[in-house]
């Protein structure tokens, strides 16, 4: 018998299971979600969360002390397709985990630090180093697809105790449209250069390197040249590329043809920190005292006006964000979440599993699964305990000099002396830094 609405009914639940799958299989690609770094996901979470799987990792240290400069005091997880993937500027590398068991897939080294979360698109993730390059690796294994240099020279500097390129990538990548998007170089008077790449090449869509040129007035209010200073994740906003530059103003970019369309250096006499507005008759040399505040934070300012006015930031106190939001809720950062412990840096979704991830070092998933939750510990974290309860008394070869037994850098090149290796390894105020153009060699002394 031939019934329609029997044919409508059914073809509701198939929309409803269809909707609710996708919803289920919901990503977390990129920082904060989307090439708009809006944080707002349609998923929704399950009502009751447990604990599943935490991963202890070593505490990262940011490139800049300037808590408004901190893009890397922590561990930044994105997840696609099952698999979580996350940076380490301590180990300069980027990991990959199953996210329902935690358990490590593979990880990929770079020859600097990862300090910027990766990027998942298609079956690709994309990362930038502070080695001056861009790498694209296969999701699933890790292999490496494609390394773009994006810089003029091998050139190499001393940046936070580390080797790294003169123009380390601290503009993070963004994608959209199969066109990833970074930026290289920090200091203008040697270069900046933001890139368009296509994804699955890693040809050269464009290239603006004229950005480290500008001549204009200064903060200490003289005229010279200078120019974009990135520091940050790029964000697309409908046909811009922004780059952040720290303190300083973002450059507004044509995302299509790398033209800048607006950049300021900073004024005279520039506070950073804010936007502040009068709230009541300006005070004049010779009136009477004003009794009232006539200087309040200016909140609405920082509201996020393009998701109907809801407040994204800080909300005038220390800290970079404070929530994230979801279709039936916001989960805010100040909230406790039942078995994480520490301060939290970071939070996103995927899948119905909550990623929470802590200024300490831990990255912590809560599903909806009641289980025996496992905890993985970092071999170096392990070998750091070790060696504390050790006594440092092993004595520096003869070749050293005095000044090296309270602290400073140790250049290492060509075949390793193991047993000398092992004996530099254990003053901690040593930093060991081994050059090698063997990569078998290189990927043995990490493990």
């Amino acid at each position: 018998m031939h019934c329609p609405a029997l044919r409508v009914s059914l073809l509701l639940i198939l929309l409803f299971a269809l909707k609710g799958g996708a919803a289920r299989a919901s990503d977390w690609p990129m920082w904060r979600l989307d090439p708009a770094r809006s944080a707002h996901t349609e998923q929704r979470l399950p009502e009751s969360l447990h604990l599943q799987w935490v991963h202890r990792l070593p505490q990262l240290e940011p490139a800049f002390k300037n808590e408004r400069l901190q893009f890397d005091v922590g561990y930044e997880p994105i997840v696609k397709d099952g698999i979580l993937f996350y940076g380490s500027s301590q180990t300069d590398s980027v990991t990959a985990l199953e996210l329902k068991t935690g358990k490590q897939l593979w990880q990929f080294s770079t020859d600097g630090p990862v300090r910027f979360a990766p990027v998942a698109w298609k079956d690709s993730v994309y990362f930038g180093s502070d080695d001056g390059c861009l790498y694209a690796v296969s999701a699933r294994t890790g292999e490496l697809q494609w390394k773009f240099r994006a810089v003029p020279s091998r050139r190499l500097i001393l940046g936070n105790r580390r080797l790294i390129s003169v123009w380390p990538v601290r503009g993070g990548p963004v994608i959209e449209n199969d066109t990833v998007y970074f930026a290289a170089g920090v200091w203008p008077f040697e270069g900046v250069f933001v890139y368009a790449l296509d994804t699955a090449t890693g040809t050269v869509k464009w290239v603006n390197d004229r950005l480290g040129f500008l001549y204009g007035q200064h903060p200490h209010a003289a005229e010279a040249f200078g120019g974009v200073t990135p520091q940050g994740y790029l964000v697309i906003s409908d046909n811009e590329l922004i780059v952040p530059c720290g303190t300083a103003f973002p450059a507004r970019m044509n995302k299509q043809t790398g033209n800048l369309i607006e950049f300021e250096l900073p004024k005279p006499g520039r506070t950073p920190g804010g936007w502040f507005t009068a709230a009541g008759k300006a005070a004049r040399r010779g009136e009477t005292e004003v009794t009232t505040p006539v200087l309040q934070f200016d909140r609405d300012v920082n509201s996020a006006r393009h998701e109907n006015g809801q407040n994204y930031g800080p909300d005038g106190k220390r800290g970079l964000r404070q929530q994230i939001h979801l279709t039936d809720r916001s989960i805010k950062y100040q909230t406790p979440i039942p078995g994480v412990e520490g301060t939290i840096h970071s939070l996103l979704v995927a899948a119905d599993y909550l990623i929470a991830v802590t200024l300490e070092g831990s990255i912590y998933c809560l599903g909806p699964e009641k289980t025996t939750p496992v905890t993985y510990e970092s071999p170096i974290l392990k070998i750091t305990a070790e060696r504390s309860g050790k006594p440092q008394n092993f004595p520096l070869p003869a070749m050293f000099s005095d000044q090296l037994q309270a602290g400073g850098y140790v250049f290492m090149a060509g075949m390793p002396d193991a047993s000398l290796l092992n004996t530099l390894l254990t003053h901690s105020q040593l930093h060991v830094i081994f050059l090698q153009n063997h990569s078998g060699m290189i990927n043995s002394l990490r493990q």
